[in-house]
């Protein structure tokens, strides 16, 4: 995914580099009432799940997923991951008792295995439940994509609470509750900056993402 723009303003644009997951779906629903409130501000979005070098690509904010051990010097805590069984209403599935309860639904998945945290067979067996007689197994490369197919109807997924909180809002999505909820993942979101000292615009977008994070961890479900 390439950079976004937002915003006409003639001063230095802010660049965010976050995974493409981050961006489209904890970034973008935020940024416009941003954007009401500082439209003289350009944020440039660099949506990528490499991790980009912030210098070499003039980027001044990142938004960085890893283990509190992974996380970069400098790096400010914004939020946890807590998982959960989520899919759009009309599947008329409110609650997981058991394995059964996955019968002739198709799984929807993220097709990353360095993140077993999101894989159905990690969260089956955190349940000690057997692995379901589903209709099939969809997926995806891109958690974006997969939280749309889920909020499309098309099956059950494993969402990023903390990333969802906007698809649970609008009623796209629900979270299937189960007879225990799992501990979070031990991942977490972190803010990087490039500047120890940066310019004002890119402080006040800094300080947008920390207080958007505060409502995030604040929140829940």
């Amino acid at each position: 995914m390439g950079a976004l723009s937002v915003g006409r303003g003639r001063r230095q644009p802010v660049t965010i580099t976050a995974s493409v997951g981050v961006a489209g779906l904890w970034l973008l629903p935020r940024l416009t009432a941003f954007q009401q409130t500082h439209p003289g501000i350009e944020i440039r979005l660099a949506a990528d799940n490499r991790l980009l070098d912030l210098n070499a690509e003039s980027i001044d904010l990142a938004i960085r997923y890893c283990s509190r051990a992974a996380a970069p010097e400098g790096a400010i805590w914004l939020f946890g991951e807590t998982v959960v069984p989520v899919a759009h209403p009309a599947l008329g599935k409110q609650h997981l008792r058991s394995a059964a309860d996955l019968t002739g639904e198709y799984l929807l998945e993220y097709d990353e295995p360095r993140l077993p945290g999101l894989q159905w067979s990690e969260w089956l067996r955190a349940m000690g439940w057997e692995n379901p007689r589903s209709r099939g197994m969809q997926r995806f490369n891109q958690y974006d994509q997969l939280m749309q197919a889920a909020a499309s109807g098309q099956g059950i997924a494993i969402g990023r609470l903390e990333l969802i909180q906007p698809l649970l809002a609008q009623g796209r999505l629900q979270v299937l509750t189960a007879p225990h909820r799992l501990a979070d993942t031990g991942f977490s979101y972190w803010l990087l900056w490039a500047d120890a000292e940066p310019r004002d615009d890119v402080r006040k977008v800094g300080e947008w993402i920390l207080a958007a994070a505060r409502a995030t961890a604040a929140a829940g479900v």
